[in-house]
C-alpha cells in the first residue's frame, strides 16, 4: 500500500514538473512576443495599474495604461521571472530633447542678468541672461518643464545640457589656490572651451579668456575683476602678465617662434610670440591644448 502510494506521489511530482517546464516554455515565448501568458493565474491590484500572472514556478507581473482589460500589447511595462522577482515600474517618463526656445524666436529679448538656475556641491550655474522659462526639457509623453525643475527632480544633468548644446556659465563655489599680488582667484567659467572671448585690449595686443567669463580677485573684502586689476591698480599691462607668469611652470615652448605656453593646477596661460609679430594672450583651464586658431 505505501509503494503504491509512494509510486502516485512521484508520478504526480514528475507530471507538475513536466508541466512546468512545458508551460514555463510556453508562456515565457508569449511574453517576449507581447502576447498574454496562458497557463497563470490572474491577479489584478494597485486599482488596476497592476496585473500579476502566477504560473508554476514563475510569474509575469504588468502595468497597464487604462484597465486590465486593455490589449496585452499596450502595457506600460512588463517582466517574466520567478515567484520571488519583484518589479515596480519607473514612472518617469523618457527625455526625448532639451531645447533653449529662445534661439526660434528673431524677435526674442533676453533682459541681460545672470540668471542662477541650479547649483550642485561644486559650481553654481547661471544663463547669461533672464530665460529660465523658455530652456525646456521635453519628454516621450508630450509633457515638459523647465531644466530648472527637471534638475531638481533629478531627471536630467548638467551633463544633459552640454549634450543637447545648452549654453550656461558656472562659476565655482570655491576659490581657486592661484594668488596675484596676495589676491585670490576665482574663476566664473562656462562650457564654451571651443572658441575664445576676447576680454581686454592694451596698445594692439588681444586678451582672451577660454572656458571662463571672468577672472575675479578677491581679498579679505575686496572683489576686483581682472580687468580691473589691469587698467587701476598702477601697474602696466605687462607688469600684470608677468604677475601672472611668477606663479605658474613653463610648460612648452612653441617653433613659431616662442609662443610659451604656462600652467598650474588651476589655469593655462598662452603668451603668443609667432614670427609673423602676434603677442596676443591667452588665459583659460588647465586643461586647455594649444590650438591651431590661437596666436592669429
Amino acid at each position: 500500500m505505501k509503494k503504491r502510494l509512494l509510486y502516485f506521489v512521484v508520478i504526480f511530482i514528475a507530471i507538475i514538473l513536466t508541466f512546468g517546464l512545458y508551460s514555463h516554455y510556453i508562456d515565457s515565448a508569449r511574453v517576449r512576443n507581447g502576447v498574454e501568458p496562458k497557463f497563470t493565474i490572474k491577479i489584478v491590484s494597485d486599482g488596476g495599474n497592476k496585473v500579476t500572472y502566477w504560473g508554476l514556478g514563475y510569474k509575469v507581473i504588468r502595468y497597464t495604461k487604462v484597465s486590465p482589460s486593455e490589449p496585452y500589447k499596450n502595457n506600460l511595462g512588463v517582466k517574466y521571472g520567478s515567484w520571488f522577482m519583484k518589479y515596480e515600474l519607473d514612472n518617469k517618463s523618457k527625455v526625448v530633447e532639451i531645447v533653449d526656445t529662445t534661439k526660434d524666436d528673431k524677435d526674442f529679448a533676453c533682459a541681460e542678468a545672470l540668471e542662477e538656475f541650479y547649483e550642485d556641491a561644486e559650481y553654481v550655474y547661471y544663463y547669461s541672461c533672464i530665460k529660465s522659462s523658455y530652456v525646456l526639457v521635453r519628454y516621450e509623453d508630450g509633457s515638459q518643464m523647465t531644466v530648472e525643475e527637471a534638475l531638481k527632480n533629478g531627471d536630467i544633468s548638467i551633463k544633459d545640457l552640454d549634450e543637447y548644446g545648452i549654453n550656461y556659465m558656472k562659476e565655482t563655489k570655491k576659490l581657486s589656490n592661484t594668488y596675484i599680488d596676495d589676491y585670490q582667484l576665482m574663476l566664473k567659467r562656462n562650457n564654451n572651451c571651443t572658441v575664445p572671448k576676447k576680454y581686454y585690449t592694451n596698445k594692439g595686443r588681444d586678451f582672451y579668456l577660454i572656458c571662463f567669463d571672468e577672472i575675479t580677485l578677491v581679498k579679505d573684502d575686496i572683489n576686483m575683476s581682472l580687468k580691473y586689476y589691469f587698467q587701476n591698480i598702477n601697474k602696466t599691462f605687462e607688469n600684470s602678465i608677468r604677475d601672472i607668469i611668477e606663479k605658474l611652470k613653463l610648460d612648452a615652448i612653441l617653433k613659431d617662434g616662442g609662443t610659451k605656453i604656462y600652467k598650474n593646477e588651476d589655469i593655462t596661460l598662452i603668451v603668443c610670440n609667432t614670427l609673423d609679430g602676434n603677442k596676443d594672450i591667452y588665459l583659460g583651464d588647465s586643461n586647455i591644448e594649444f590650438k591651431k586658431n590661437y596666436c592669429k
